[in-house]
């Protein structure tokens, strides 16, 4: 049998040195429990009536344990386009090093949604529910955020190294290096250190540029609407003579890299009745995309220039002339790369439907989409 200790405290508990260690330490810990509160931040009420160590519930375990602390943030990385912003720098070596901060993220899902705009997703077609459309809308026209220099050779992952084209294009580029060695048709190589993307962007981001930078840069852009599969969604201005999509489209993107002669050829075409051919319009704009994405290694962008200045100078040469060289031009490179004689309309108008989901025109040109 123990005996009680020594101690004045001991002897008044009567307990044994072992026996009062223990009393002393379980006091302590109760008065530890006494003082603990919930660690979430924004919370911080007592937990000492419950059995929990660290956290008052669930809810806030989780929000304590986020990378930042945004209910917005945390949906917008499930969002379409950040997964594919985050496939972006995964598949560039640089990874970070393909950007030069947070606000480029933002600018790339600004794109996306422009992208999405110009597409023209629909999940009903003539009254009625098209098939396959409880996972996703299906885009009218199919269009892709374009490196002009290659993501995978280390293009960088920033706004004026991308244009918004028709995917058939894109895809037929691969990752072929611009000709152009000077000025926004040579793209933009990253130059920054190589930084892979190892876990998520999200993590990424906040373990390079700190939470509160992240947190700014994407407020812009953070809430992102999530597209609700159970409405109906028509298809809207598909008449390709009042609205060309891939033009206007151009167009956009002309202003926004500041392609202004670009800009301004495409606005002499559709001002000039003896220059503006209808659906032809729209095929040099599918020629104009590729020559955009290779550099405009046959100069195709660069000969169109030179006759709109020509225009300018009070019809230097006549109409005529002009416009002949306008669809020569053209139709060479139709036929180089796209392996069409533009002066078969129905082989042309076959080829324009290639890029669209639903056809626009038939055969011979007239528009096949009823309005919705």
């Amino acid at each position: 049998m123990a005996q009680i200790g020594h101690s004045p405290a001991e002897r008044i508990l009567r307990l044994c040195p072992a026996h009062y260690q223990g009393r002393q330490l379980n006091a302590a810990r109760r008065t530890e429990r006494a003082a603990l509160i919930c660690r979430y931040p924004a919370c911080g009420i007592s937990i000492s009536e419950t059995r929990n160590q660290f956290y008052c519930c669930k809810e806030h375990r989780d929000k304590a344990r986020r990378l930042i602390d945004d209910d917005a943030i945390i949906r917008l990385v499930k969002h379409s386009y950040w997964l594919n912003v985050e496939a972006m720098l995964k598949n560039n070596s640089l990874g970070l090093g393909s950007i030069t901060g947070p606000t480029d993220i933002a600018d790339l899902i600004r794109l996306y949604q422009r992208k999405a705009v110009h597409q023209k997703t629909y999940n009903m077609l003539n009254g009625h529910r098209v098939a396959d459309t409880t996972k996703r809308l299906i885009p009218w026209l199919d269009l892709e955020l374009c490196h002009i220099y290659p993501n995978s050779k280390g293009g960088a992952n920033i706004a004026r190294n991308i244009i918004i084209a028709p995917a058939a294009i894109n895809r037929m580029m691969k990752d072929f290096i611009p000709c152009c060695q000077s000025g926004v048709l040579s793209g933009i190589k990253a130059m920054e250190t190589p930084q892979p993307v190892k876990s998520t962007l999200l993590k990424a981001l906040t373990d390079k540029y700190g939470s509160d930078a992240v947190q700014e840069a994407l407020y812009g852009v953070k809430h992102l609407a999530f597209a609700d599969l159970s409405l109906s969604r028509r298809l809207f201005d598909t008449d390709i003579y009042a609205f060309p999509p891939l033009t206007r489209l151009l167009k956009e993107e002309a202003l926004r890299l500041n392609l202004m002669s670009l800009w301004e050829t495409l606005v002499c075409t559709e001002v000039s009745v003896w220059l503006n051919a209808g659906p032809a319009n729209e095929l040099f704009a599918v020629a104009a995309f590729h020559a955009l994405l290779n550099g405009d290694g046959d100069r195709l962008l660069e000969q169109c220039y030179r006759l709109v200045d020509e225009i300018r100078v009070k019809h230097k040469r006549g109409s005529q002339q002009i416009y002949d060289e306008f669809q020569h031009i053209l139709s060479q490179y139709m036929a180089k790369y796209f392996h069409i004689d533009t002066s078969d309309h129905r082989a042309c108008n076959l080829f324009y439907n290639r890029f669209f989901s639903v056809p626009p025109v038939t055969e011979d040109g007239v528009c096949a989409i009823p309005p919705q």
